[in-house]
């Protein structure tokens, strides 16, 4: 029942994507992504766009802090059309230890998640991690939910400790749309 809970969370907070579609998600293990093979992160600050069948789900990634040892990452999920609340936000770091990979924990009205994500080119990529890597551009961010940690509304709610994950969590592939955190979200001038 706990495997069953966690699956169809993964599908609310992603959206049911187009398996045929590479800027999409795919279930296939925690370790698909070549993290390795992740590059620093300085075009990371944008919009990002990943398809479903409910429509185009944007995640805004914007650098709020540069430390020392540790950049702090701000990340929103919007849907397409609703800008004016993000469905899901939350903060990451990039630490020294793996300066090109970020931890992320982001929230949405019911769970908050623990993510993994890093920058590929998509030329290191392999074909059978997602297909048709090509349409999504030289570079993508590649995301691993990796666990379900709690719910952000019952306040009773234990979260269940070492519950295993589902067979084949959530890996997703996002495509940079644009570099302006307005792009998606501008409002109409008048003339």
């Amino acid at each position: 029942m706990k495997s069953l809970l966690l699956t169809l969370s993964f599908l609310v907070f992603a959206g049911a994507a187009h398996a045929e579609n590479g800027c999409g998600m795919r279930t296939q293990g925690i370790d698909t992504w070549p993290w390795k093979q992740a590059q620093p992160l300085k075009d990371i600050q944008g919009i990002w766009k990943m398809k479903t069948d409910e429509g185009d789900v944007f995640f805004k990634f914007r650098i709020s802090a540069n430390m020392a040892n540790r950049k702090i990452l701000v990340i929103d999920k919007i849907i397409d059309g609703n800008c004016a609340k993000p469905v899901a936000s939350g903060v990451g770091y990039i630490a020294v230890q793996e300066k090109n990979t970020v931890r992320a924990l982001i929230s949405d009205a019911n769970l908050q998640y623990q993510l993994k994500l890093a920058l590929f080119d998509t030329e290191d990529l392999s074909s059978s991690l997602f297909t048709d890597v090509e349409s999504c551009g030289q570079q993508v961010i590649g995301i691993s939910v990796l666990q379900v940690i709690g719910r952000t509304k019952a306040k009773d709610y234990e979260p269940p400790r070492n519950v295993e994950l589902s067979a084949e969590p959530e890996n997703m592939m996002l495509k940079k749309v644009s570099n302006s955190l307005d792009s998606i979200c501008k409002k109409p001038t008048g003339h």
